[in-house]
């Protein structure tokens, strides 16, 4: 009996294959413009423009939580666009891309997550960033984990709110920054506290300060943990992801705003 079967857009659904993607184009020919990735999971982006300002572009919102999307920039080796960290994109920097290259995105429900990009064929002195390290053992590697007040409030008072990807058991954590991009504020005296760990889940990586004007929890970049730093390293005991837990205190009952993107910097030992 011959084998049958279904179909499924140009393709077709066979037993053990992997689904296809999903794929659609787009032609930047314009700055401003709105990519609109429907159920996509792959779309091949190309611009007439060699100034990535001129040829700036934003993503809709995804189709359901969890889509995967792949920012495929197809045009000629002179030319670029831009994509900003910015409103429903949270990236690690700015995507400029030259033909080849790819950036991986995941929709959170709220977000497009950056999950990885690839790298530029040559990087120069004082241009390497995370997201063009390898990946193996004994390399520097980042981890971003983004942060709402709504995460916090989710988790209750006092429990850890655990989420971003999974840091590998034997990693060295040698630097923690955060970025807070909207001050994070209480519904009472702003006497809620918030703290950051990964070993053991608690205040490892950031103890718990408060969230009153002029602490940590400003807008702004702030250092939890600083390279060279004696004695603020950690070491894993086993895979973990960033714990970050609000106590209230006071007239909080809850938070009511805020967001910050946390970048752990890290290497695996043995």
């Amino acid at each position: 009996m011959a084998q049958q079967h279904k179909s499924f857009r140009e393709g077709n659904l066979v037993q053990g294959q992997a689904m296809p993607k999903v794929h659609k184009a787009i032609l930047l020919s314009a700055d401003g413009q709105v990519l609109s990735p429907g159920k996509a999971t792959m779309v091949d982006i190309s611009s007439d423009s060699t100034t990535a300002t001129d040829r700036t572009f934003t993503i809709l919102d995804g189709s359901f939580k969890g889509q995967t999307l792949d920012l495929n920039f197809t045009a000629g080796s002179s030319y670029t666009c831009d994509l900003q960290s910015a409103g429903n994109v949270s990236l690690i920097a700015a995507w400029t891309p030259v033909q080849y290259q790819i950036l991986s995105l995941i929709w959170t429900g709220s977000k497009w997550l950056e999950v990885s990009r690839s790298s530029t064929d040559t990087v120069e002195a004082g241009s390497i960033t995370a997201s063009e390290i390898s990946d193996t053992d004994g390399a520097m590697k980042m981890a971003m984990v983004p942060v709402l007040f709504s995460d916090l409030v989710t988790a209750g008072d006092g429990v850890p709110f655990v989420s971003g990807p999974v840091i590998p058991d034997n990693a060295i954590i040698y630097q923690v920054i955060y970025d807070v991009i909207a001050t994070f504020g209480g519904d009472g005296d702003d006497s809620s506290l918030i703290s950051m760990g990964l070993e053991d889940q608690d205040n490892d990586v950031l103890a718990a300060a408060a969230i009153k004007t002029g602490t940590p929890f400003d807008s702004g970049i702030k250092a939890a943990i600083q390279v060279g730093t004696a004695g603020t390293a950690i070491k894993l005991t086993a895979a973990r992801q960033l714990a970050v837990t609000a106590d209230y205190a006071t007239t909080d009952t809850l938070l009511d705003e805020g967001s910050m993107n946390v970048f752990i910097f890290y290497m695996v030992s043995t």
